[in-house]
């Protein structure tokens, strides 16, 4: 049985709302709900386990095909990315969402095969979602300290305990984003306990920032994900080799040959848990 819930919640300045349905994954019982957060103007996905025990913060990648002058005209992969054309509202996007319509924001769980983890790592998952070539995290997330504002924002209205731990993954250009939030020792930086990366560096200096925050902080995570010859996989190279380093963080350089068969969105939905263990010399 599916059971529709409908929340809002107002504050002195600004309206912010929820909508979430419940139902029964082959494992476990979860919420998926639609975010309206105050200063972020995109939808915020949301997959929540009945006892959570992390939160996982993703960046997807590029959502939207852009014309020569900027303009949507949809979706960038339709089995991936929610239809951000014909629900280019919030009140549309949650219209489409209460209707269940399969290409709804909720569709990044289904195709990602996200529901299952979450189920059984108990991991709350948090997706904003973000416009053309990552266009709204690089307006809205230009500092580790905006990030944190909005994660302190979906844990209010989530009423998630603020002290868990935060699994941080990004998809594709949102590899420009994380730089962002890691190359400074900032507070989002030093709460974060692992990051997940799939075919995410483009730029120098990206890969650096993350190799920067693994050796400056104690007991961290580091999964890098890139499909063979790709320029993400050559960006990557700079992280050397699978290792546990002195402080107790761990690196885990991993590249996807064309023999997989996988392709760019697919790497991150088999890659989605993390299956591998890195033995300290």
């Amino acid at each position: 049985m599916k059971i529709l819930f409908l929340f809002l919640f107002s504050t002195s300045a600004l309206a912010q709302s929820f909508i979430c349905h419940s139902y029964l994954n082959s494992t476990c019982e979860l919420e998926s709900c639609l975010f309206e957060i105050p200063g972020y103007s995109e939808p915020v996905s949301v997959l929540k386990p009945k006892v959570i025990k992390s939160i996982r913060l993703h960046l997807h990648g590029f959502s939207e095909k852009l014309d020569a002058q900027g303009n949507s005209l949809g979706p960038f992969n339709a089995s991936y990315d929610w239809n951000n054309l014909k629900y280019n509202t919030w009140a549309l996007a949650k219209a489409a969402f209460e209707a269940r319509k399969p290409d709804s924001t909720e569709l990044i769980f289904k195709s990602y095969a996200m529901e299952s983890s979450s189920c059984l790592q108990g991991e709350m998952i948090v997706i904003p979602h973000s416009r053309g070539k990552c266009t709204t995290y690089k307006s809205l997330f230009k500092s580790p300290d905006d990030m944190s504002q909005f994660l302190d924002k979906v844990k209010s209205l989530s009423e998630t305990r603020s002290q868990l731990p935060i699994h941080f993954s990004a998809h594709s250009g949102a590899g420009a984003v994380a730089k962002i939030l890691f190359e400074t020792d900032s507070s989002f930086a030093q709460s974060v306990s692992k990051v997940s990366l799939y075919d995410a560096f483009y730029q120098e200096g990206e890969a650096e920032a993350l190799l920067a925050w693994t050796n400056s902080n104690s007991k961290k995570s580091l999964r890098v994900m890139n499909l063979a010859g790709g320029s993400p996989s050559r960006y990557a190279k700079v992280l050397g080799s699978a290792r546990v380093l002195s402080n107790g963080s761990v690196i885990t350089p991993i590249v996807i040959e064309k023999a997989a068969g996988l392709d760019h969105w697919q790497l991150v939905k088999q890659y989605w848990v993390d299956q591998t263990v890195v033995m300290k010399p």
